[in-house]
Order: structure tokens, then C-alpha cells, then sequence
């Protein structure tokens, strides 16, 4: 505040320090919010990472029991990749991991979620998917991944995917998350 009669150096001075003010916390606001995103994506795919895809399967969670919603959570891993790291190095595995997440990112809905979330490992959230609906998604993930890896020049990949779908209000989405997360190792073995 400033005392009447006030001088008009003074108002200018204070008008040009809250400005500076106001400018310095909008960009402290832009800072901290790159950092956010910074600390949710995987730096190798772009790919969000586990960390913020189990944020997403908590408020999607929320909003299926809110609207009686489906939701399915789809879990795959890329088959044997411990032998594409020992054949082929450990670059050319990092290759393998950005073109599989280069290839369902395309294969995806807009809303969907699809994060990185283990070494080999990606996990889905589809929104307002039922079970058919569901599996057409991981059939067409299971299809055309290993067609899009081979057109990057790289080994030959399969996945293993596990599914489930949250059909009914109050459903526990992390334990279905876990059946998912699960279904990918059987199919390996």
C-alpha cells in the first residue's frame, strides 16, 4: 500500500517490483510444472512411467465407480528381451523398447494411458473399455508389434499380455492391475 499524498517515483517503483514479482512466480509456476512432466516420463520411450500410470489407475478407478463404468487395465512384456540385451547389446534393446513404445502409441485411443512401468514391462489403462472391447486392443498390440519392430530393423519381438476389466462399481482396480501384471510372466513360461 501507499500512503496519500504518495509520490509518483515511488508508485512507478512499486508497480515495476510487484511485476517483476508476478513474472518471477509465473515462471517459478512453468519451472515446477516441466519438472512434473519431467518426473513422469520415461526418458528412453517418452512413454509416461509407473508412477504416474498408477495415479491414472486411481482416478480412472474413481470415475468408473462414479459412472458404472468398465475399465480395463492391460499389462504386456516383451518376450525372452533379457536375449535380445545379451545377443544384440544393450543399445540395440534400448532400440527395441522405443519402437514397441513408438508402436502402441499409435495403436492407442487419445485417453487411453500408457506408461513404462518395468524394464520390458508397459502397462494400459483404457478407459471406458469393456472386455471385448478390451481384447481386441491387446490382440491388436499382440498383431502388430512385432510387424513394427521388424520395420525398424531391429530383432524380431513378441509380447505376452494380461488383461482385466473393472466391470462393476467399487471394483478394486489395483487388484485387477495385479491379476493383469501377473498373466504376462504365465504366458512366458
Amino acid at each position: 500500500y501507499l500512503k496519500k499524498p504518495f509520490e509518483p517515483a515511488e508508485l512507478i517503483a512499486r508497480i515495476g517490483g510487484a511485476v517483476r514479482i508476478k513474472r518471477l512466480q509465473d515462471e517459478l509456476r512453468e519451472r515446477n510444472a516441466q519438472l512434473d512432466n519431467l518426473s513422469r516420463i520415461d526418458a528412453l520411450t517418452g512413454c509416461y512411467n509407473r508412477r504416474h500410470v498408477d495415479e491414472q489407475l486411481q482416478q480412472q478407478a474413481s470415475s468408473a465407480r462414479r459412472h458404472e463404468q468398465p475399465v480395463a487395465v492391460l499389462m504386456f512384456d516383451i518376450d525372452h528381451f533379457k536375449q535380445v540385451n545379451d545377443i544384440y547389446g544393450h543399445p540395440a534393446g534400448d532400440a527395441v523398447l522405443a519402437a514397441v513404445a513408438a508402436a502402441v502409441t499409435v495403436l492407442l485411443r487419445d485417453y487411453d494411458i500408457i506408461g513404462r512401468v518395468g524394464g520390458e514391462e508397459f502397462g494400459f489403462v483404457l478407459p471406458n473399455s469393456p472386455l471385448l472391447e478390451a481384447v481386441e486392443v491387446a490382440e491388436r498390440l499382440r498383431a502388430k508389434i512385432p510387424e513394427i519392430a521388424l520395420q525398424r530393423g531391429g530383432p524380431r519381438v513378441t509380447v505376452s499380455i494380461g488383461l482385466a476389466v473393472v466391470t462393476r462399481p467399487g471394483g478394486d482396480l489395483g487388484g485387477y492391475y495385479g491379476l493383469a501384471d501377473q498373466a504376462p510372466c504365465a504366458a512366458q513360461q
